[in-house]
């Protein structure tokens, strides 16, 4: 049918920002992509084949870590993250289901088994009556950066931050969708949403 004559886009938010804050955008992703490749090469290089995006998260958040556990200080090897029976896992350090939070910088991991223990709680809730454990958590998160460590010290779950920056992630969305669009159309505008 050839091009469109027109595109539309429903933007969740504004869909512009600053030129600078589209060039760090841009720099951050050219920077990830970048770790991805190098941390895809390493995991073929041990013998890890059909690698998934879950793959090449848990790779990196075995490297951020330090390669231990931070809930039980037990140290992860190579094996017991990508062996046929994982002893260790990805978790969320606040628990998806109460803070719509998905994001890289909510993740960890975690021994499988401590992880059932702490359920559907913060680490804060999980560890409220044993707090000489959760203050050796804390000392071990160190080695993480600043929004994650936070993350282990929140009392409470509020759902509006974190609704908040699901739009802020919408909004991403809605910016690249409307550069890509602008490549096959010249007339395309982005609009706000309500």
């Amino acid at each position: 049918y050839g091009k469109p004559a027109k595109i539309k886009v429903e933007m969740a938010r504004d869909v512009k920002g600053s030129a600078k804050e589209r060039r760090q955008l841009h720099f951050r992703m050219l920077d990830n992509e970048k770790r991805n490749k190098e941390v895809i090469q390493k995991l073929k290089e041990q013998g890890i084949r059909n690698l998934s995006r879950d793959d090449i998260i848990k790779y990196k958040l075995w490297e951020e870590c330090g390669k231990v556990c931070p809930y039980t200080g037990k140290p992860i090897s190579f094996s017991s993250l990508f062996g046929a029976n994982p002893e260790f896992q990805v978790e969320h350090i606040l628990p998806y289901s109460r803070s719509l939070d998905d994001s890289y910088m909510n993740k960890t991991l975690c021994c499988v088994l401590e992880n059932r223990l702490k359920g559907d709680r913060t680490p804060y809730e999980h560890y409220q009556g044993q707090p000489e454990k959760y203050e050796q958590i804390l000392e071990r998160v160190r080695v993480l950066p600043w929004p994650k460590r936070k993350k282990f010290q929140v009392k409470e779950i509020e759902l509006d931050e974190m609704i908040s920056r699901e739009l802020n992630d919408t909004s991403y969305i809605c910016r690249e969708a409307v550069k890509y669009l602008k490549q096959i159309c010249s007339n395309v505008s982005g609009t706000r949403g309500k």
